[in-house]
């Protein structure tokens, strides 16, 4: 249910967020370009009935920094 519903938000893009639920408590890992995606993943799954503990360990890195990052990573492959 999380993850559906934070897929349905235009404003959130699922392909950096993982969602771990153990009994009532969700983690959320992985990286948002704001901090306003961070705290609304966070809202969204605070939402789905029986949650009672929401960990947000989300990183916030900006969209040039993540392009950089990439770039950085795919030069770096071609010497290994």
């Amino acid at each position: 249910m999380i993850k559906r519903a934070l897929q349905n938000h235009t404003a959130i893009d699922l392909a950096g967020i993982s969602v771990e639920v153990f009994e009532n408590e969700v983690t959320l890992e992985g990286t948002v370009d704001s901090r306003y995606q961070k705290e609304l993943a966070a809202k969204i799954a605070w939402k789905t009935p029986g949650v009672r503990n929401v960990v947000n360990n989300l990183k916030v890195i900006h969209e040039n920094t993540r392009i950089t990052l990439n770039l950085f990573y795919k030069q770096l492959a071609k010497f290994y």
